[in-house]
Formats: structure tokens, sequence, C-alpha cells
């Protein structure tokens, strides 16, 4: 539970990479997985002389018997919920950080779907060999990871709005470090 994120122990790359369980487990019932036992971070979007590619923390799948895409951003544990000052008195507006990782996976997943051709992808092993297994691309379940719940404790306004601008979204889920301890 008190894990340092800064050492290498805990770093939340190998942290995630070797429990990827957890963008499944108890978020709605729905159990992940990586894709094809690859790793978790992959380009989704190819750059090419117009565009810019497009990358994600974690490209997953969801484990059933028709899967769907995970995307999800992962950020800093430190990454602050909201502002320093409120926006008025008792309202505080998410950090800049904070809502540019939602905008930045809204982004990325519009993307990786709007560039598709197909409505799902037939996944190949890493020697080029259909597995048999497909994967859709009909608007994936996308997640941003960050920061503590440090910062807002003891301030009801502060909670308050959080969780008021947290549940407000649909795409993505907003999870808070200390919760996946919890």
């Amino acid at each position: 539970r008190n894990c340092d994120w800064s050492s290498d122990v805990c770093s939340s790359d190998l942290f995630f990479e070797k429990n990827n369980w957890i963008f499944g487990y108890g978020l709605n019932y729905i159990f992940a997985s990586n894709v094809e036992n690859s790793k978790m971070e992959q380009t989704v979007v190819g750059a090419n002389f117009n565009e810019k590619g497009k990358r994600t923390d974690s490209l997953m799948k969801t484990k059933a018997e028709i899967s769907q895409y995970v995307l999800v951003e992962i950020k800093k544990s430190d990454t602050e919920l909201l502002e320093d000052k409120p926006y008025r008195s008792g309202c505080w507006q998410p950090s800049s950080d904070l809502s540019g990782a939602v905008i930045q996976i809204q982004k990325t997943a519009f993307e990786f779907i709007k560039n598709s051709t197909n409505i799902s992808d037939k996944i190949k092993n890493q020697k080029g060999d259909f597995t048999g297994e497909e994967i859709y691309k009909i608007k994936p379940k996308t997640y941003v990871v960050c920061g503590n719940l440090k910062s807002l404790a003891n301030n009801e306004d502060k909670i308050k709005c959080f969780e008021m601008y947290r549940n407000s979204l649909s795409y993505p889920e907003i999870i808070i470090y200390d919760e996946l301890f919890e």
C-alpha cells in the first residue's frame, strides 16, 4: 500500500506490466489481458507523412467470447488531481495534467477507431499466423490511472468536486493509485 513509485520495485511500468489483471478485475467486472502476449505499451495509430501517430500506455483486450479493446493512459502517482487554487469559492477544477490525460486517451481512442477500416482485428501471433482470436474496435473501454487521494484529504469541497468530475465522465474511467491498492 505504501509503495514508493519512484523506486525500481514499485515503478508503475513494471507494476502494471506484472499485474495487468488490475484493469479488468473489479472494474465493471470485465477481465482484461494483454493482446497476444505483447507488451502493454503499443502504437495504435501509425504516423505517416501527413499525420502524427498515437501510442497508448496499455493496449489490452477484454477476456470474453467477444473481445473488445481496452486503452489505458498511465500517469504518475503524484499527478495532481485538482488545480492549486479554487476556480470560484468551493469550486475546484481538474488539474491540467488530469484533464490533459482525459483528452489524450479520448483522442487516442478516437483516432484508433477512425483510422480503422474494419470493426475488428483478426489477431496474429509473433510468427504472423492467425490465432483464431478476433478483437472488436467498437468504442473501446478507456481508463486513466493517476494521482493519489492524499491531495484531497481533509477538504470536503475538493472531494466533492473531484468525484463530480470523475462521475460525469463515462469515457474514460479515472482510477486513482490509492484505489488500486485497496
